[in-house]
């Protein structure tokens, strides 16, 4: 074998169809069309034949590896997955990926760091939530409570008013000295 047809055999390397790596991981057609659109839109690139077919290498199947096992973490989603995947295999070309980043274990904790922080911030999101609804709430009882009692007072000052004009009347008809008592 010559020089150059080792270099050649080097560089070529096997290449699947899309229906060979779902036999080869196990997946349904609809999940496998899922994982691959996640991380192409997360900027992982996936060489497509002169048809427009994609074409699949040992790489892209090892990625695919990757990205279900991390995928079956509690509390990491599949974009994050599909997002920080993509950055470790430079595929995006936005995010430049850490050498310790290829690590499983630090890129799931990086993940579940993710995960937190949106946690956090979507829990923070709700108090302000709450706290606006409890705000509103306790404004209307507090304006039901005052329409309350400016009806009861309103009640009460109109029988004082009654009761003094009666004592008035009584007063004015029966005008007595106050000597003649017994009378």
């Amino acid at each position: 074998m010559t020089e150059r047809q080792a270099v050649v055999t080097k560089t070529v390397s096997m290449v699947y169809k899309a229906s060979d790596v779902m036999g080869k991981l196990g997946l349904k057609d609809s999940a496998f069309k899922k994982y691959i659109y996640l991380l192409e839109k997360e900027g992982y690139l996936i060489k497509r034949n002169n048809k427009g077919h994609r074409i699949f290498t040992e790489d892209n199947i090892k990625t695919l590896e990757m990205f279900l096992e991390l995928s079956r973490y509690d509390g990491v989603t599949l974009e994050s997955v599909a997002k920080k995947v993509a950055e470790m295999n430079h595929h995006n070309g936005m995010t430049e990926s850490k050498p310790e980043s290829h690590d499983g274990m630090t890129l799931i904790s990086t993940l579940l760091k993710e995960q937190q922080q949106q946690f956090e911030i979507q829990r923070l999101k709700q108090e302000e939530q709450f706290a606006e609804r409890m705000q509103k709430v306790l404004e209307s009882q507090l304006k039901l409570q005052e329409r309350t009692l400016k009806a009861e007072l309103t009640v009460k000052l109109s029988k004082i008013e009654e009761s003094n004009k009666r004592i008035e009347e009584h007063l004015i008809t029966k005008k007595k000295q106050w000597w003649r008592f017994w009378e």
